[in-house]
């Protein structure tokens, strides 16, 4: 009867045992770069500057720093990391359409010119690699009139959507998707008006591993305001106060991202009519909701916006991995700073360097 009872308890005790074990998951934040800087057409003095700062925006995003080609060099370091979860931020959408955009009645651009998802997509299934998309979350959508050949006669509208994705291996588990945007937002006064740049976070639970024997984590990607502290710090807060992290319970939580956001800054942003912030504010936030940094010590950003610099300077520590609750950190690397991984051109694969962080779940 001991005997029976021992293997009885024995076999009681060990579900409840295997339940326990830590589970071990890699994820990455991963900017992938729209490949042109705004801010020379939100800048234009007048209508007709800014829309041929547009066009170089659209050549210089599509053709000048050639995401096709950059999509091989980031599809390559997703396959040297294998990732079961990536956070990508500047997952950009182009569109063209009829040039009604700055007239009463617009027509919102449909014809795609380049998904910047689909394109990285394929390359990862060139590669053998099975990854899904647990959630697309569309930020900023701008729409202008293109005028490439800067003669002063656009020659169609081009329509930019910017979008933060969660790809996650097939193997996971995915559910509660959500996603939504911050009401805090930088108003950029422009030559078409004032322009609200769009920001947001996307966030799904993923479960890794067969019943008894599974873990659950919720994965959350942002990309905060890039040109003013004082916003990006109300994004998170925005964010650390959200129902489903601030009150988790046992769910561990792990946030990636671009938060713009170097702990290591001890400057002051001072803008006129915004309060000065400092600009590590939005990363400490973070932190004082109960988030430990789990990414690289290095700094992570940025090469230059052409993406031809031979090389690497750079400059901050602005992309992060970091978790909340029973999260451990085994290791973390930086990758998109190697000068032998670029395209024949001599492009790099984004502006921004990616952080993998392998982690313990308990």
């Amino acid at each position: 009867m001991a005997l029976v009872a021992a293997i009885g308890i024995g076999g009681l005790i060990t579900p409840a045992v295997a339940s326990a074990k830590p589970k071990n998951v890699k994820v990455m934040a991963r900017n992938v770069y729209l490949g042109a800087d705004l801010v020379p057409a939100l800048l234009a003095p007048d209508q007709q500057s800014m829309f041929i700062a547009a066009g170089k925006i659209y050549d210089d995003s599509i053709f000048g720093t050639n995401f096709r080609g950059r999509a091989e060099l980031l599809a390559d370091e997703i396959a040297r990391a294998k990732p079961d979860a990536i956070g990508l931020q500047e997952v950009a959408l182009w569109r063209r359409g009829p040039l009604d955009s700055v007239t009463p009645n617009p027509t919102p651009a449909t014809e795609v010119v380049i998904d910047y998802l689909e394109v990285l997509q394929t390359q990862l299934q060139k590669r053998g690699l099975k990854y899904k998309v647990a959630r697309v979350q569309a930020e900023a959508d701008l729409e202008l009139p293109i005028d490439r050949d800067a003669d002063g006669s656009p020659e169609f509208d081009g329509r930019l959507t910017m979008r933060d994705v969660i790809l996650v291996k097939k193997n996971l588990k995915v559910s509660n998707r959500r996603g939504g945007h911050y009401a805090s937002l930088l108003p950029a006064p422009s030559a078409v008006g004032q322009i609200d740049v769009t920001r947001g976070w996307a966030a799904v639970d993923l479960t890794k591993g067969k019943k008894k024997n599974a873990k659950k984590f919720r994965f959350v990607t942002t990309h905060f305001e890039a040109f003013a502290a004082f916003f990006r710090r109300n994004q998170a807060e925005e964010l650390v106060n959200k129902g489903f992290i601030r009150s988790n319970g046992k769910v561990p939580v792990i946030l990636v991202g671009d938060l713009n956001s170097d702990p290591d800054d001890p400057s002051v942003q001072e803008v006129e009519g915004i309060p000065p912030t400092e600009n590590a504010a939005a990363f400490q936030v973070v932190a004082n909701a109960g988030f430990k940094d789990l990414g690289v010590t290095v700094n992570t950003c940025c090469h230059a916006d052409d993406l031809l610099n031979d090389t690497v300077d750079f400059g901050s520590r602005i992309d992060h991995v970091l978790a909340k609750g029973k999260v451990q950190k085994l290791g973390a690397t930086l990758t998109g700073a190697d000068p032998a991984l670029r395209t024949n051109t001599g492009l790099w694969p984004s502006d921004h360097g990616g952080v993998v962080s392998r982690l313990r779940i308990r």
